[in-house]
Protein backbone atom coordinates (compact mmCIF):
# COMPACT_ATOMS: atom_id res chain seq x y z
CA UNK A 1 0.00 0.00 0.00
CA UNK A 2 1.51 3.32 -1.05
CA UNK A 3 1.33 6.68 0.67
CA UNK A 4 -0.26 5.71 3.97
CA UNK A 5 -0.25 8.66 6.37
CA UNK A 6 -1.29 9.46 9.90
CA UNK A 7 -1.24 13.21 10.40
CA UNK A 8 2.03 14.30 8.79
CA UNK A 9 3.84 10.94 9.21
CA UNK A 10 4.07 8.73 6.15
CA UNK A 11 4.58 5.02 6.81
CA UNK A 12 6.90 2.92 4.66
CA UNK A 13 4.49 -0.03 4.61
CA UNK A 14 1.20 -0.91 6.26
CA UNK A 15 0.48 -4.63 6.11
CA UNK A 16 -2.94 -4.81 7.74
CA UNK A 17 -5.66 -2.25 8.16
CA UNK A 18 -8.64 -3.53 10.20
CA UNK A 19 -11.47 -1.08 10.85
CA UNK A 20 -14.18 -2.02 13.37
CA UNK A 21 -17.64 -0.47 13.34
CA UNK A 22 -20.06 -1.30 16.16
CA UNK A 23 -23.26 -0.14 17.84
CA UNK A 24 -24.41 -0.48 21.42
CA UNK A 25 -28.04 -1.61 21.44
CA UNK A 26 -30.00 -1.34 24.69
CA UNK A 27 -32.28 -4.30 25.50
CA UNK A 28 -35.09 -4.11 28.06
CA UNK A 29 -37.16 -7.07 29.26
CA UNK A 30 -40.92 -6.51 28.88
CA UNK A 31 -43.65 -8.76 30.23
CA UNK A 32 -45.69 -10.66 27.62
CA UNK A 33 -43.43 -9.51 24.76
CA UNK A 34 -39.91 -10.59 25.72
CA UNK A 35 -36.99 -8.30 25.05
CA UNK A 36 -37.41 -4.89 23.42
CA UNK A 37 -34.50 -2.97 21.91
CA UNK A 38 -35.19 0.70 22.47
CA UNK A 39 -31.99 2.60 21.71
CA UNK A 40 -29.03 2.36 19.33
CA UNK A 41 -25.83 4.21 20.13
CA UNK A 42 -23.02 4.42 17.55
CA UNK A 43 -19.74 3.51 19.20
CA UNK A 44 -16.51 5.14 17.99
CA UNK A 45 -14.79 3.55 15.02
CA UNK A 46 -11.64 1.61 15.89
CA UNK A 47 -8.80 1.03 13.41
CA UNK A 48 -5.99 -1.47 13.99
CA UNK A 49 -2.95 -1.16 11.74
CA UNK A 50 0.51 -2.69 11.60
CA UNK A 51 3.44 -1.94 9.39
CA UNK A 52 6.99 -0.66 9.03
CA UNK A 53 8.81 2.65 9.05
CA UNK A 54 12.30 2.56 7.52
CA UNK A 55 14.84 4.97 6.10
CA UNK A 56 16.90 7.90 7.29
CA UNK A 57 13.83 9.71 8.72
CA UNK A 58 12.61 6.78 10.87
CA UNK A 59 13.94 8.38 14.05
CA UNK A 60 12.12 11.65 13.37
CA UNK A 61 8.90 9.79 12.50
CA UNK A 62 8.85 7.76 15.71
CA UNK A 63 9.38 11.00 17.68
CA UNK A 64 6.41 12.61 15.94
CA UNK A 65 4.22 9.52 16.52
CA UNK A 66 5.12 9.52 20.23
CA UNK A 67 4.27 13.22 20.39
CA UNK A 68 0.90 12.54 18.75
CA UNK A 69 0.28 9.85 21.40
CA UNK A 70 1.31 12.02 24.36
CA UNK A 71 -0.45 15.21 23.27
CA UNK A 72 -3.67 13.35 22.31
CA UNK A 73 -3.87 15.08 18.93
CA UNK A 74 -6.82 14.40 16.62
CA UNK A 75 -5.42 13.14 13.33
CA UNK A 76 -6.50 12.22 9.82
CA UNK A 77 -5.63 8.70 8.67
CA UNK A 78 -5.25 8.09 4.93
CA UNK A 79 -4.70 4.55 3.68
CA UNK A 80 -7.05 2.02 2.10
CA UNK A 81 -9.62 3.66 4.37
CA UNK A 82 -9.82 7.34 5.30
CA UNK A 83 -10.82 8.48 8.79
CA UNK A 84 -10.91 11.90 10.48
CA UNK A 85 -10.66 12.71 14.22
CA UNK A 86 -8.59 9.66 15.11
CA UNK A 87 -6.42 9.46 18.21
CA UNK A 88 -3.73 6.92 19.04
CA UNK A 89 -5.03 4.61 21.77
CA UNK A 90 -2.18 2.04 21.64
CA UNK A 91 1.22 2.43 19.96
CA UNK A 92 3.72 -0.43 20.14
CA UNK A 93 7.06 -0.59 18.31
CA UNK A 94 9.51 -3.44 17.78
CA UNK A 95 13.18 -2.73 17.12
CA UNK A 96 15.04 -5.83 15.99
CA UNK A 97 17.63 -7.06 13.48
CA UNK A 98 15.01 -7.89 10.82
CA UNK A 99 14.23 -4.20 10.16
CA UNK A 100 17.28 -2.17 9.16
CA UNK A 101 17.17 1.60 9.75
CA UNK A 102 13.70 1.60 11.24
CA UNK A 103 11.08 -0.27 13.23
CA UNK A 104 7.91 -2.30 12.93
CA UNK A 105 4.79 -1.11 14.72
CA UNK A 106 1.24 -1.95 15.70
CA UNK A 107 -1.22 0.81 16.43
CA UNK A 108 -4.82 1.10 17.56
CA UNK A 109 -6.58 4.28 16.50
CA UNK A 110 -9.94 5.36 17.91
CA UNK A 111 -12.39 7.90 16.51
CA UNK A 112 -13.00 10.79 18.88
CA UNK A 113 -16.46 12.35 18.80
CA UNK A 114 -16.34 15.90 20.09
CA UNK A 115 -19.49 17.40 21.60
CA UNK A 116 -20.27 20.94 20.55
CA UNK A 117 -21.13 23.31 23.35
CA UNK A 118 -23.81 25.91 22.86
CA UNK A 119 -24.70 28.93 24.95
CA UNK A 120 -28.31 30.01 25.08
CA UNK A 121 -30.08 32.87 26.84
CA UNK A 122 -32.83 31.85 29.25
CA UNK A 123 -35.28 34.67 29.94
CA UNK A 124 -35.87 35.22 33.63
CA UNK A 125 -39.26 35.94 35.12
CA UNK A 126 -39.90 39.56 35.97
CA UNK A 127 -39.50 39.79 39.78
CA UNK A 128 -41.72 42.91 39.88
CA UNK A 129 -44.69 41.36 38.06
CA UNK A 130 -47.94 41.11 40.03
CA UNK A 131 -49.09 37.90 41.68
CA UNK A 132 -51.82 35.89 39.95
CA UNK A 133 -55.37 37.09 40.68
CA UNK A 134 -57.07 35.65 43.76
CA UNK A 135 -59.89 34.22 41.61
CA UNK A 136 -57.42 31.96 39.78
CA UNK A 137 -55.90 30.78 43.08
CA UNK A 138 -59.38 30.04 44.50
CA UNK A 139 -60.30 28.12 41.35
CA UNK A 140 -57.23 25.94 41.73
CA UNK A 141 -58.01 25.28 45.38
CA UNK A 142 -61.60 24.24 44.64
CA UNK A 143 -60.45 21.77 41.97
CA UNK A 144 -58.38 19.71 44.37
CA UNK A 145 -59.75 17.10 46.74
CA UNK A 146 -58.06 15.60 49.75
CA UNK A 147 -56.88 12.06 49.11
CA UNK A 148 -58.80 9.43 51.00
CA UNK A 149 -57.85 5.85 51.72
CA UNK A 150 -59.54 3.70 49.11
CA UNK A 151 -58.19 0.39 50.39
CA UNK A 152 -56.43 -2.11 48.18
CA UNK A 153 -57.19 -1.42 44.54
CA UNK A 154 -56.73 -4.08 41.88
CA UNK A 155 -55.76 -2.65 38.54
CA UNK A 156 -56.06 -4.84 35.49
CA UNK A 157 -52.68 -5.54 33.93
CA UNK A 158 -50.59 -4.88 37.07
CA UNK A 159 -48.49 -7.69 38.47
CA UNK A 160 -49.11 -9.06 41.95
CA UNK A 161 -45.85 -7.50 43.15
CA UNK A 162 -46.93 -4.08 41.92
CA UNK A 163 -50.29 -4.43 43.66
CA UNK A 164 -48.61 -5.48 46.95
CA UNK A 165 -46.21 -2.56 46.71
CA UNK A 166 -49.12 -0.16 46.07
CA UNK A 167 -51.03 -1.54 49.08
CA UNK A 168 -48.00 -1.07 51.35
CA UNK A 169 -47.48 2.43 50.01
CA UNK A 170 -51.16 3.33 50.60
CA UNK A 171 -50.92 2.03 54.18
CA UNK A 172 -47.78 4.10 54.75
CA UNK A 173 -49.47 7.24 53.42
CA UNK A 174 -52.56 6.68 55.64
CA UNK A 175 -50.38 6.25 58.74
CA UNK A 176 -48.37 9.33 57.81
CA UNK A 177 -51.58 11.39 57.49
CA UNK A 178 -52.85 10.15 60.87
CA UNK A 179 -49.52 11.08 62.52
CA UNK A 180 -49.68 14.53 60.90
CA UNK A 181 -53.30 14.96 62.09
CA UNK A 182 -52.33 13.97 65.64
CA UNK A 183 -49.49 16.51 65.57
CA UNK A 184 -51.91 19.25 64.44
CA UNK A 185 -54.38 18.37 67.21
CA UNK A 186 -51.58 18.42 69.79
CA UNK A 187 -50.36 21.80 68.50
CA UNK A 188 -53.84 23.35 68.67
CA UNK A 189 -54.34 21.90 72.15
CA UNK A 190 -51.01 23.40 73.28
CA UNK A 191 -51.99 26.81 71.85
CA UNK A 192 -55.39 26.67 73.56
CA UNK A 193 -53.89 25.55 76.88
CA UNK A 194 -51.36 28.43 76.85
CA UNK A 195 -54.14 31.00 76.39
CA UNK A 196 -55.81 30.00 79.71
Amino acid sequence: MARVKLGEVEFSTVGNESPEFSNEITDRPVEDIGTVSDHINNKPTILAIDGYVTGIHAGQKISVLRRYFKTKELLKYVGRNIFDNMSIEIFRTDHNNRVANGFSFTMLLKEIKVAKSQTIQIPLADPVSPKPPAVAVAAVKTQTKEVTNKGTQSVRGQSADTQRYQALYDKYEAEKRSVEAAAKIQASFDRGFRSL
